[in-house]
Parts: structure tokens; C-alpha cells; sequence
């Protein structure tokens, strides 16, 4: 058997110190960094891959102190740009704060697990032919996961083991549009139903399924009315936008927010799915505005997923809102 050429150790005296050790063997200079929670693991999991296909280190804190070592090592670095990965539960607005003072920072966050995976997935990656699934459980598969992501440029995004999938993993791998979907682990770690529906890109039911209300079910008929009418003026400005070729940044982000105050008026359960994936193809038609051909195909499809949703409203508020 042949000898062990050379036997070593990156440690540091905590955990936080371990990773800055490792930022400072691997990294003479870095651009980007990532900084994650140190005390919980799913954050720091989804940004693995993301860091790695931005070529960055992870850099761990306390949720309410950032501790010497990650300081340090962020000073050593100065990057022009942080990326504070998860909500202020994980890290807090003093730590981002804090941050600021040493390089541009900002956080990337989702109403959960899940939903911040699929934000952290999506600032790196504007497209992924691949995309690989783990638990948001348990640690281990996305631990041993994003070695393997990062040598694919693919991200990982953190799903639930069983049960329905995430709205918002469903919208971001809409946009994601990959071509092979990869799930991580055994079927104890992901099931073979959420593995084939995130697959399938979780399609939303068709509009008689879901999205028909019977009277007002519960919405409120004049928010309703209201963000129906602002989604109906913000489709116009953007058909009047495509003929000239024009960015659609701004009327996109007008239509993004009536789909959004659409949310609040009170739509039945059954449709919130679609309106989740309305809102990530208006978010992807965002990203890609100044993309025209990419910015028009991405309108097109929360066009036609905006149909059935003004059809509930119709129904349910008695209005009769069409789409230019």
C-alpha cells in the first residue's frame, strides 16, 4: 500500500474560528462572502453551493454578535459585496449592521427554510440546467451534497422529506427551469412524490380545479377589485412597452405588486399556489428586464398564469376584469 504523502488539520478554536480558517487557506482574495448562522445549519447549507459557484467563502456568526475570528477574516478580505444569508432570527439586523461597517452587505431571506433556499439559489443563479434537493431536516445529505453541486454549477435547495412542496421551491425552480432534478439521499430523506413534483416543477392545478370561489369565500371585495384593476393597468403598460423593445423592469415591478396586494385581498387557500408562482415568474421577468428576449418570455408566462387568477377574482367579487 502506497504511504500517506502528508496528514494536516484546519481548525480553529470554535466553530467560527474553523471557518475562517478555512476562508484564509483557500482564499488569498474574495469578491463575495457569505455569512451564515453558526447555531443552525440550513442557511449555511443552501449557500454552500452558491458560494462555491460564485467562487466565495462561508463564513459563520452568532446570531446576535459577530464573533473576533469572523471579523477578522472579513476585514483580510474586504469584499465588495456580502451575502448575509436567512432572516434576522438567524442573523440579527445588529450583525448586518456591524457587517456594513467593514463591507457592502445585504441579506438574502425567505419566509422559511425553504423559501430562503430558493432566494439564496436565485441571487446566485439566474438559470440552472441542473438542480440538486435535500432535506431541510437534516444536515448531512446537503452537507455531502454540495461538493458535488458546486463541481456541476448547479444550487442545492432545501425541501421538506414528505408532503406537499414548498410554494416557493415550486416558483423558484419554475424559473430555475432546470433540466435534471437530483434529490439527495434515500427516500426516508426525500420521498419519491416530493422529488417527482419538484421535478415537475410543481404545476399549478388548472384554474376549475383550485381557483374557481363560490360567492365571495371570504375575500375582501374591494381589495380584491382594487388589486384586480391594478394588475389589469400594469399587463397594459407592459404590452405597451414590448413593440419598442424597452426594458420592463418598471411596469414588471408594477404588475408584480398588484399581484401582490392581490394576495392580501383574501384569496381562498386553494389559489395561493398559483399566486406564488405568478409572483416568481414576475420576480424571474424582473431579474431578466434588461434581457429583452428573456424579460418577454418570462411576461408571457405570468400572463397566462394571471388569467385563471382574475377568473377568481371575477367570480368571487362579481367584477369582470379582462387582460389587455
Amino acid at each position: 500500500a502506497s504511504a500517506i504523502a502528508a496528514v494536516g488539520r484546519i481548525s480553529g478554536p470554535d466553530r467560527y474560528g474553523t471557518a475562517a480558517g478555512l476562508s484564509r487557506r483557500v482564499f488569498p482574495t474574495a469578491s463575495t462572502v457569505y455569512v451564515a448562522s453558526g447555531v443552525t445549519f440550513p442557511d449555511a447549507l443552501s449557500a454552500a453551493a452558491s458560494a462555491g459557484h460564485r467562487d466565495a467563502p462561508v463564513l459563520l456568526t452568532a446570531p446576535d454578535r459577530l464573533p473576533d475570528a469572523t471579523r477578522g477574516e472579513l476585514e483580510r478580505l474586504k469584499p465588495t459585496r456580502v451575502v448575509v444569508a436567512g432572516g434576522s432570527a438567524a442573523v440579527s439586523d445588529a450583525v448586518l449592521s456591524e457587517i456594513r461597517t467593514i463591507s457592502p452587505s445585504f441579506r438574502v431571506e425567505g419566509d422559511d427554510r425553504y423559501a430562503t433556499s430558493v432566494a439564496i439559489a436565485r441571487d446566485a443563479f439566474g438559470s440552472a440546467s441542473a438542480v440538486f434537493l435535500a432535506s431541510g431536516t437534516r444536515f448531512p445529505d446537503a452537507l455531502s451534497g454540495a461538493a458535488l453541486a458546486v463541481l456541476r454549477g448547479a444550487p442545492v435547495i432545501l425541501v421538506p422529506s414528505s408532503g406537499a412542496v414548498p410554494v416557493s421551491v415550486c416558483g423558484g425552480l419554475l424559473s430555475l427551469a432546470p433540466t435534471t432534478v437530483t434529490a439527495l439521499g434515500g427516500e426516508a430523506a426525500i420521498s419519491e412524490t416530493v422529488l417527482r413534483d419538484a421535478a415537475l416543477g410543481c404545476p399549478a392545478p388548472a384554474a376549475g380545479d383550485r381557483c374557481t370561489a363560490t360567492g365571495a369565500d371570504g375575500m375582501d371585495a374591494a381589495a380584491a377589485n382594487a388589486a384586480a384593476a391594478a394588475i389589469v393597468d400594469a399587463v397594459r403598460a407592459v404590452d405597451q412597452q414590448i413593440p419598442v423593445g424597452f426594458g420592463l423592469g418598471a411596469p414588471m415591478a408594477d404588475l408584480r405588486a398588484a399581484v401582490g396586494d392581490l394576495g392580501t385581498a383574501g384569496v381562498p387557500d386553494r389559489c395561493q399556489d398559483l399566486l406564488g408562482l405568478v409572483e416568481a415568474d414576475l420576480d424571474q421577468a424582473i431579474f431578466d428586464s434588461s434581457i429583452f428576449a428573456r424579460s418577454l418570455a418570462s411576461y408571457r408566462i405570468a400572463r397566462e398564469n394571471l388569467v385563471p387568477l382574475l377568473e377568481m377574482v371575477n367570480v368571487a367579487v362579481g367584477s369582470s376584469y379582462e387582460l389587455p
